[in-house]
């Protein structure tokens, strides 16, 4: 009895073994990648200057790569912005690409900001597709634009022409402008005056002369010589040719003038201030 069951025991394991044997085979084992997009890095200025009343033309160099050689990059269809709030500005061109490896390549690409865009982080987004529409995006990046406090006038002289005893005229070439050329917003115009020579030794006091924003007589911040003096509410926001008018008034006394032309002893200097 114990041989007969040691003989079925053999027996079912060569059965095992061989029905095993009987399903052997060889098998076509495939795998199927679909297509792998492309990645961007950007290498940016951390800080930016404001050229006053220009144009800053910051560059951005993109490092693109490909799985699929960087014959699979689609290089036109490049998309650089800068965004800071619902303000948005694309790339201006796209140049000097340089092949790092065989997968990867070197693109410099031009972004433009105006003197007058708001100081502060601006977000990158850089983007490119491969041939197969696939697409690389990094919107990691930021860089500063820095803040500008700069002014302009539209002209550098002011004439009152010719005028009598007593007569109270303004300036017939007003408006002095003021323009706000940075991206600042300015809430501080300032004028310093000087009295008005003429003759051997006749003199218009510079008190006599006022500045104001409205075209008005007598409504206006008397000047005071050598001195800067403030005008009153004037505020110039940021803005593209953002500008205030100011307008220059004169009284000449009654008498003690001599007949002459009468011009300041020094010019007269506009400033502007960010409290």
């Amino acid at each position: 009895m114990k041989l007969k069951y040691f003989i079925a025991g053999v027996f079912l394991s060569c059965f095992i073994i061989d029905a095993l044997a009987q399903n052997s085979g060889d098998y076509n084992v495939t795998l199927s990648i679909g297509n792998v997009a492309p990645t961007v890095l950007v290498y940016a200025h951390a800080n930016v200057n404001p050229v006053q009343n220009g144009i800053t033309n910051t560059e951005f160099v993109l490092l693109l790569s490909d799985l699929n050689l960087i014959g699979d990059l689609n290089t036109t269809s490049i998309n650089l912005s800068l965004t800071n709030g619902a303000v948005t500005h694309l790339q201006q061109s796209c140049y000097n690409q340089q092949t790092v490896t065989t997968t990867s390549i070197n693109i410099t690409c031009n972004v433009s900001l105006n003197y007058y865009d708001v100081a502060g982080s601006w977000a990158i987004n850089a983007s490119v597709k491969d041939n197969s529409n696939g697409l690389g995006y990094n919107d990691t990046s930021t860089v500063t634009y820095n803040t500008l406090t700069a002014m302009g006038l539209g002209s550098n002289s002011i004439t009152f022409g010719s005028l009598s005893l007593g007569q109270t005229a303004g300036a017939t070439n007003d408006p002095l402008v003021v323009y706000n050329q940075g991206n600042s917003n300015i809430n501080n115009v300032s004028v310093k005056g000087y009295s008005l020579a003429g003759g051997t030794s006749s003199l218009i006091n510079c008190s006599l002369i006022n500045v104001t924003t409205t075209d008005s007589s007598g409504t206006g911040t008397p000047m005071a010589n050598d001195t800067m003096k403030q005008l009153p509410t004037v505020t110039i926001n940021r803005g593209s040719g953002a500008s205030q008018n100011l307008y220059l008034w004169i009284t000449v006394p009654s008498s003690g003038l001599e007949t002459a032309s009468y011009a300041s002893q020094s010019s007269w200097v506009v400033a502007a201030y960010v409290n």
